[in-house]
């Protein structure tokens, strides 16, 4: 079989599909969240961008444990046989729930790094981020569990457009400021949020309702809760440190540089999204099948990573040509000299997550998710101190050489535990201990 006859196969299967829908949605999300976070970065003051930057960072790691592992749960037990509906019931209500229980929390943090955000402000930016915008991705996720990755590349396309809406408004009709884009950024993402649940339930006849998870769903989501908030701190705590130290400026164009090499990871992240469920399948029969897939796939993410590292790294410099060309309507790029240094910093990143997906994947579909939440706390703990002792002594610099060496040192980890599935059991299924109360 020729290789363009290997290639429409792949293209014409059912993960094939999933993945190029996936993919869909992945770039259009792409391509609307670098749109909106430049044109507020042009927009806003330096200062409130930089406020702006640590605020997002926050809810962002808030919102890792708020959401309890309810969506992985819902992905792991439909792919084993557990009907959508209860399921999506009970990630949606663990949602709204724990987001709202954690912005409450959360906001005896504001004043400790970024007292310069009143109250409102804040709690309107972390409900955005953190309430409707899970709320959307859980709508994602309930097409990944029924391997229909068409729906979820519905409901994020109708949710990014709306959010590009807002933007739209805010520029025209706000004020300028960070208080303002608080209430536009809200209103954007609950209409958003909403459009997605729709979409979501219909192409599912599925009903939203409110069904709390249980004490056993929280022990089960606890490994992924705790997996999922170490990679969020991993991920965004240095841009509070960096407004907690006074570095504000630095903490906005290291945050852009930072965005810009993580968004261009999202066609991995869709490569993931569509073998999830693959990855819980095979895990469940012999893990040793869930590590050769994981094999295949870091062939091709990690070349993926390492051709568009290179872009980026090449692009860098030509950044505020770029940004002055694109949105010629705003300004003239100077914001952005700054960001294209950190740029090329930071351009190895989208490697190292391509290496770093695939590992894990296979850990979790395999039920062994508690070692790679060993591996991910240990990762977030080396990240955390470095950066306590770094960012105040050199600020951004500080913060790219830390999160690379624990980024570095979480892929290698990784590896390692992974090729351990070559030779284990599956391990005991918890289906028949699962409550599925509608």
């Amino acid at each position: 079989m020729s290789r363009l006859a290997a290639l429409r196969n792949d293209a014409s299967s059912e993960s094939g599909r999933n993945a190029l829908w996936g993919m869909a949605a992945e770039v259009g999300q792409l391509v609307v969240s670098l749109g909106i976070f430049l044109g507020l970065a042009l927009v806003l003051e330096t200062s409130d961008f930089g406020l702006y930057s640590a605020t997002v960072a926050m809810a962002m790691i808030m919102a890792n444990f708020a959401h309890l592992g309810g969506h992985v749960l819902m992905i792991r037990r439909v792919a084993r046989g557990e009907p959508l509906e209860p399921e999506w019931q009970r990630a949606v209500t663990t949602v709204v729930l724990g987001t709202l229980i954690g912005t409450v929390i959360l906001l005896g943090f504001r004043t400790l790094f970024v007292p310069q955000v009143s109250a409102r402000t804040f709690v309107l930016i972390t409900l955005s981020q953190t309430t409707f915008f899970w709320l959307a991705e859980s709508a994602t996720q309930a097409s990944q569990a029924m391997r229909r990755l068409v729906v979820g590349a519905k409901s994020k396309l109708t949710f990014a457009s709306v959010r590009v809406i807002s933007l739209v408004g805010f520029t025209i009709f706000g004020e300028g400021t960070l208080d303002s884009w608080a209430w536009w950024a809200i209103g954007g993402s609950a209409v958003g949020s909403l459009g997605s649940i729709l979409i979501t339930q219909k192409a599912f006849d599925i009903k939203t309702r409110f069904n709390p998870p249980t004490m056993s769903d929280v022990r089960m989501g606890l490994p992924f809760v705790l997996s999922a908030t170490s990679d969020g701190v991993l991920d965004s705590i240095d841009r509070p440190l960096l407004t907690r130290y006074k570095f504000v400026e630095a903490a906005g164009f290291y945050s852009i540089a930072y965005r810009i090499a993580t968004i261009s990871v999202l066609p991995i992240m869709a490569m993931a999204r569509a073998t999830d469920a693959s990855f819980f399948e095979k895990g469940a029969r012999n893990p040793a099948e869930a590590y050769e897939l994981a094999k295949r796939l870091t062939v091709r993410s990690a070349g993926y990573g390492f051709v568009v590292g290179l872009a980026l790294f090449i692009i860098a410099p030509f950044l505020p040509e770029i940004i002055s060309t694109v949105f010629w309507f705003a300004g003239d790029g100077e914001k952005f000299e700054d960001v294209a240094t950190v740029l090329r910093y930071v351009a190895v990143l989208p490697l190292l997550r391509g290496i770093q997906m695939f590992p894990a994947n296979a850990l979790t579909g395999s039920d062994r998710h508690n070692i790679r939440l060993i591996i991910m706390v240990g990762a977030m703990l080396l990240n955390l101190l470095l950066n306590l002792y770094f960012i105040p002594r050199y600020s951004w610099k500080g913060a790219v050489g830390t999160t690379l060496g624990a980024e570095t040192a979480f892929a290698i980890a990784l590896w390692v535990a992974a090729s351990r599935l070559r030779t284990a059991q599956p391990a005991p299924s918890d289906n028949k201990s699962v409550s599925t109360v509608a």
